[in-house]
């Protein structure tokens, strides 16, 4: 039996998890980003590419405001890697530690850290994508992150987009729009509210 029970955990806290968490925290579903503080994008000193960072924005400074937005909407995050997830009837269980983490829906958003994408069984190729070959994204997976698991999705570059930040963080939104709308049976639409 899990510890802790949410309605969305998301693991990995780089734009494209953060983003998918954005969405999910502001249709007030629980959710929990597991984040080891190594998103690639940190590594980049700046990213020139962003919608409203025409002077660019460094990769630490873009994932700390990232931070902020969603701690500002009640989603918790937590400095820990996963050691394994297991898929229990309608529920995910996530282990981190000695603790367990139970939800309904599972983002998995890591990117370099594809283990956890084979003892799920899926098939893995490399990414052609990302010049240094480090990448791998499940086959057969799509823009939409959907997966033959119920309720499983794979964000960022899990899956065959380009190596993008902006991409990364549309990506990850359409999945937290789409997890809010299934969560809440209503499209979910979120502006000036």
């Amino acid at each position: 039996m899990a510890n802790t029970t949410y309605d969305v955990i998301i693991v990995g806290g780089g734009v494209a998890g953060l983003s998918a968490a954005i969405y999910t925290g502001g249709a007030k579903l629980s959710t929990m980003v597991f984040d080891t503080g190594k998103s690639q994008v940190t590594q980049v000193s700046k990213v020139m590419n962003y919608p409203g960072f025409a002077e660019g924005i460094s990769g630490t400074d873009l994932i700390e405001q990232c931070r902020r937005q969603v701690s500002g909407l009640g989603v918790e995050l937590i400095n820990r890697e996963i050691t394994g997830v297991e898929r229990k009837q309608d529920a995910f269980i996530v282990s981190a530690e000695s603790e367990q983490f139970e939800s309904r829906y599972l983002v998995l958003a890591t990117n370099v850290n594809w283990k956890i994408l084979e003892s799920l069984g899926f098939e893995l190729e490399v990414n052609p994508l990302v010049p240094s070959g480090k990448i791998r994204f499940a086959k057969g997976i799509g823009y939409n992150g959907e997966t033959h698991i119920p309720n499983l999705y794979l964000a960022g570059l899990h899956t065959p987009i380009q190596s993008q930040a902006v991409i990364a963080a549309g990506q990850g939104a359409n999945i937290g729009i789409t997890i809010a709308s299934r969560a809440l049976e209503n499209t979910y639409m979120w502006h000036d509210k």
